[in-house]
């Protein structure tokens, strides 16, 4: 049976002041953590640009429709075969269930004293390390659920 994607958690954060951004897809057989690279988002912002251009769009219709290329980018892993998505990208890794120790996903917590808000967080415990991942793109319920269907012996 061929391996499907179940969902994606898009546009997640990692690393100190979350420098790093990474989609999380999540298969029927595992996470995979896509980084999401600044020549990415460049190239898709010019592919954009150049398309928007050849429409006969002017300077500022195609300035809108390349703003917030980023946010969608992660979209196109529907269409990619899952090893193509792996190999991506060096910084691109994979956790099967057997890898994996423990998920959690934490809800984000706004603090009305010091006006400070804590994100919504993912965190790992695998053999290849501890991986926190910010998000805000879903609910944390959904990312709960998505990563029940693969990894729910260990979620927490």
């Amino acid at each position: 049976m061929e391996e499907k994607i179940l969902g994606i958690i898009p546009n997640t954060h990692t690393g100190f002041f979350g420098q790093k951004a990474f989609n999380l897809i999540i298969t029927d057989r595992r996470l995979i953590a896509a980084a999401l690279t600044s020549e990415m988002i460049k190239q898709a912002a010019k592919e954009k640009s150049e398309e928007s251009k050849a429409q006969g769009d002017g300077i500022l219709k195609r300035m809108a429709k390349t703003a917030f290329v980023g946010v969608d980018l992660y979209k196109r892993y529907y269409q990619m075969p899952l090893n193509n998505i792996v190999s991506e990208n060096p910084g691109n890794f994979s956790l099967e269930p057997s890898m994996v120790k423990k998920i959690s996903v934490k809800t984000g917590r706004y603090d009305q004293e010091t006006s400070k808000t804590t994100p919504n967080e993912i965190r790992i415990k695998s053999t290849l390390g501890k991986h926190v991942f910010s998000f805000t793109s879903i609910q944390p319920k959904e990312a709960r659920a998505l990563l029940s269907q693969t990894f729910g012996s260990v979620l927490k």
